[in-house]
């Protein structure tokens, strides 16, 4: 069995470890003989690294392991994983303290040697989806407690959630080890920079389609009132008064086309999101698109009105011009 050295720990671990989660069930639900001799193989074979946490089979995974270790006995790493809730939030330090308590108990365990936090990272803290800045100024010194009172001799985190949290949790070097390969972050990080550059330039072509079509809209309008105009010329109206109606025109045309991609977007955001969703979880990873705040849609129906009233006024400069 080939082993590489584990993060920043030191630790020479197998390149394949054993997973007591939920995936198979086995440590979750199987039976104890059954747990004992895939422990048993597993070791026999080199593997060495042990991979559990609270969360699978609410604790199972955890007290079926520590009971096989201890009959067991084998020379491994053994690393699991906490989770905070956001009732934890109101005290980070005592509910991490108190989850690697409860692991330990569990475990039948002094210490074990990596300690992990499983809530994904994300930019805005929502229930167990914490804000990358409550893992790094009030998990991370919680966790260094626990390594100066020997419960714990490594820290790290799952590497779930949001590329750019995950990124800055992994460059803050705070932690030993992150269970994601950064390098499949960072090419996530730049195809959705790419992604973004694509919307943005999508963005601006539907821009100038939005001004074409207004501006031969009211092309056709001032050639079908082309009489009208002449006539209301010879009675004294003034440009702004034969141009407004027009302007008005542009305006609310934009106003509808942004209108039109708000409920095309919505109706769209679903599917696209489950999508999204499975791509995600290639990367170990979790997010989605999220509609537009009040703000936004008010700025992208007034920035469509806007487009509209300059394809108008561009018409209108031009054509009218060609009239007198």
């Amino acid at each position: 069995m080939q082993k590489r050295r584990l993060g920043r720990t030191g630790l020479e671990v197998s390149v394949l470890g054993y997973g007591a989660g939920a995936v198979g069930g086995l440590f979750t639900k199987g039976a104890a003989a059954d747990q004992e001799r895939a422990i048993a193989r597993a070791v026999e074979r080199g593997i060495n690294y042990i991979d559990t946490a609270a969360l699978y089979g609410n604790g199972e995974s955890e007290r079926n392991l520590g009971r096989v270790l201890g009959k067991l006995r084998p020379n491994v790493v053994l690393g699991t994983k906490f989770r905070l809730k956001a009732a934890d939030r109101a005290n980070v330090a005592d509910a991490v303290a108190r989850c690697m308590d409860e692991s330990l108990k569990r475990l039948n365990l002094e210490r074990v040697d990596l300690f992990q936090l499983h809530n994904p990272l994300v930019a805005k803290d929502a229930d167990d989806h914490m804000d990358v800045e409550i893992a790094l100024n009030e998990v991370v010194p919680a966790l260094h407690r626990l390594q100066k009172a020997g419960k714990t001799r490594f820290i790290g985190f799952s590497g779930v959630g949001e590329p750019a949290a995950i990124l800055k949790a992994v460059d803050s070097k705070a932690f030993d080890t992150v269970q994601v390969d950064s390098a499949w972050v960072k090419r996530l990080a730049a195809l959705l920079g790419v992604l973004r550059l694509a919307l943005l330039l999508l963005a601006i072509t539907l821009g100038v389609v939005v001004i074409a079509v207004v501006f031969n809209t009211i092309r056709l309008q001032v050639l079908t009132q082309r009489e009208e105009i002449a006539v209301s010329k010879l009675l004294g109206a003034t440009d702004n008064f034969i141009h407004r109606p027009f302007y008005y025109t542009g305006a609310l045309l934009g106003l509808c086309a942004g209108a039109v991609a708000l409920g095309a977007v919505a109706l769209a955001l679903r599917p696209l999101n489950t999508a999204i969703a499975e791509f995600a979880r290639l990367y170990a990873s979790e997010f989605q698109l999220a509609t537009l705040p009040p703000l936004g849609m008010a700025a992208l129906l007034a920035i469509s009105a806007g487009l509209g009233l300059v394809g108008a006024m561009l018409s209108v400069q031009r054509h009218l011009a060609r009239l007198n």
